[in-house]
């Protein structure tokens, strides 16, 4: 009976778990169209327990940057998207081998105004994705598909490219 007990715990727990990560990468995908949205994605970085600290920091970073479009004055705007983007490249800096990070960092890149100049990693964060992505397919279903969908609705890949998909 104990062990049953335990046993109905751990899978509330895991399942509580994904769904978080669930909850936290779907934010991620909307954080920028409301406020509400943004203060989620903070909140959802610091509960998902099965992610690494790298990957939620990441996460919460870009929360940070997307908070800017809501700002008023231009140096607002400008300062809180450079916090961001900080606490961001200290992350990618600390664990570049993280494919989850790597893709929050190329997501943004592709997406902000050119005006801000942060597109500096586009290149390589595409070819580590589609050099890496292909890893954690049987491991993490959601995260793959999300990394591929972007990778063919963000950028023309040519038919190697598409190959390493493993679509």
């Amino acid at each position: 009976m104990k062990l049953l007990f335990i046993s109905v715990i751990f899978f509330f727990q895991t399942s509580n778990s994904s769904k978080t990560v669930s909850d936290l990468r779907y934010y991620f995908s909307i954080v920028s169209e409301s406020k509400a949205n943004v203060e989620k994605l903070k909140q959802l970085s610091s509960e998902a327990k099965q992610l690494n600290q790298a990957v939620k920091t990441g996460y919460y970073a870009s929360a940070v940057m997307a908070e800017a479009k809501f700002k008023f004055d231009p140096f607002s705007k400008l300062s809180a998207f450079n916090n961001g983007k900080k606490i961001l490249e200290s992350c990618v800096s600390a664990d570049s081998s993280l494919v989850e990070l790597r893709y929050i960092r190329l997501a943004i890149q592709k997406n902000v105004p050119s005006i801000l100049g942060y597109s500096s990693n586009i290149t390589s964060d595409k070819k580590f994705l589609l050099n890496n992505v292909s890893k954690i397919k049987e491991s993490d279903t959601e995260l793959y598909s999300k990394i591929s969908a972007f990778l063919i609705t963000q950028f023309k890949l040519t038919e190697p490219e598409k190959k390493l998909l493993n679509l």
